[in-house]
């Protein structure tokens, strides 16, 4: 094990650089935020996500390197009580996290799930664990823990983890969107996250094919092999790959707003393919389609998750909320259609506000039925969704508060 504490005269070995670059991996001083999170009790420390596999995207910001990459960590502890006095450190770090993770060369969350060994071996088939298997590297402890990872088949990713994969980027499309027009650090996250989403199209394609290429280069290929459907995603994947490259903003906030549409109009695409196989039909429409995927679980689960609803955060939807709306949907699944009505809704004309309009920007307010179908489902408090900007910022919020860990609304930095 990597120790934590060394003495002045000892050259501190890094917990993240195994190749001589600085890039190969998060900054120590992330890692050490996590385990002051974890506690003694850790056993060992796996990283997965696009800081073990090499992909992780990096900036030049203020003289010195930041990567926009999540830092995607997962901690085993000794016991479920130490599990949850770990998520518990970590929410009262969640007010001043994002500065700190900047000042340590981080300019994205920090993921550290927690577990048990056992919960280690009980994960269950998703894209998250297909890359811990594949790329996962020990930070702390035998290298032996990555033999624990289950070694799923892509094939076993169910189609419920391939929708819900599909559906949360969605919400970092919603999130961008606003970031386009802040600070320029924020267009750069905003680019990011974007052209994240336009390379998790392919990955969606390949799944939904039983398939998981390895790396996002060769998901690219394999879809435009396999998958393709028209030229525009092809653009986009271009873009993707070329941005992870070497990362540049565009020239104007009118040209990020334009390829911000053209991956929510791609990502629409891919919805609609999976909300009318939810469905089973190919003749509702988006709005019908919306209602359809967010009631996609049994009664009986809509109902335990009115009863009880864990979140990381702990600040999901009120009790009361649950119970209404418990025959709609899930709370996630809920928020996850209304985030679907949201992109869809952008792609009408004024919705949006596109920022050729300034300085005197007018935004469309959401047409009657995109209203409607977001009041079925609870998620919008009624009278909020009178313009599509404020509408996506709640939406965003609830799902960084009942879904996430608190990392990604607007107040978390």
């Amino acid at each position: 094990m990597i120790p934590l504490q060394h003495s002045h005269e000892e050259p501190v070995p890094s917990h993240s650089d195994r190749t001589g670059s600085f890039a190969s991996g998060p900054p120590d001083a992330v890692l050490e935020i996590a385990l002051a999170w974890a506690g003694p009790a850790r056993r060992a420390v796996l990283l997965s996500g696009s800081h073990a596999t090499t992909e992780a995207v990096w900036i030049a910001w203020e003289g010195r390197r930041v990567s926009l990459s999540d830092v995607d960590l997962y901690v085993v502890l000794a016991d479920e009580s130490s599990c949850r006095a770990a998520r518990a450190r970590a929410r009262d770090a969640r007010p001043t996290l994002a500065a700190r993770l900047l000042d340590a060369g981080l300019a994205a969350p920090l993921e550290a799930a927690f577990l048990t060994a056992e919960g280690l071996t009980r994960l269950c088939a998703r894209p998250g664990t297909l890359e811990l298997r594949r790329h996962g590297r020990v930070l702390e402890g035998e290298p032996s823990w990555l033999d624990r990872v289950p070694d799923h088949a892509p094939g076993d990713v169910t189609s419920e983890e391939i929708t819900l994969l599909l559906e949360n980027r969605g919400f970092e499309l919603l999130a961008a969107h606003a970031s386009l027009g802040r600070s320029p650090l924020d267009r750069w996250r905003a680019r990011h996250a974007t052209l994240k989403v336009a390379l998790d199209l392919a990955s969606v394609a390949a799944l939904e094919r039983g398939a998981w290429p390895d790396g996002a280069a060769a998901r690219v290929e394999w879809a435009r092999t396999h998958a393709a459907r028209d030229g525009s995603a092809t653009a986009l994947w271009d873009a993707a790959l070329a941005w992870r490259r070497e990362p540049t903003l565009l020239a104007s906030r009118s040209e990020a707003h334009d390829e911000w549409k053209r991956v929510v109009r791609a990502w629409c695409v891919a919805w609609r393919r999976r909300a009318r196989a939810i469905a089973g039909s190919a003749t509702l429409d988006d709005f019908a389609l919306s209602l359809a995927s967010a009631s996609r679980s049994r009664f009986r689960s809509r109902v335990r998750q009115a009863i009880a609803f864990d979140t990381r955060g702990a600040l999901g939807p009120s009790a009361w909320n649950r119970w209404r709306f418990a025959p709609a949907g899930t709370p996630q699944h809920r928020l996850n259609a209304s985030a679907a009505i949201l992109l869809l809704a952008a792609l009408e004309p004024g919705t949006p506000v596109d920022p050729r309009d300034a300085p005197f920007p007018r935004e469309a307010a959401l047409a009657p039925r995109a209203n409607a179908a977001l009041a079925r489902l609870g998620v919008i408090p009624a009278g909020g969704a009178a313009g599509w900007s404020a509408a996506a910022a709640m939406a965003v919020r609830a799902w960084d508060r009942w879904i996430l860990d608190g990392q990604r609304s607007e107040e978390a930095r």
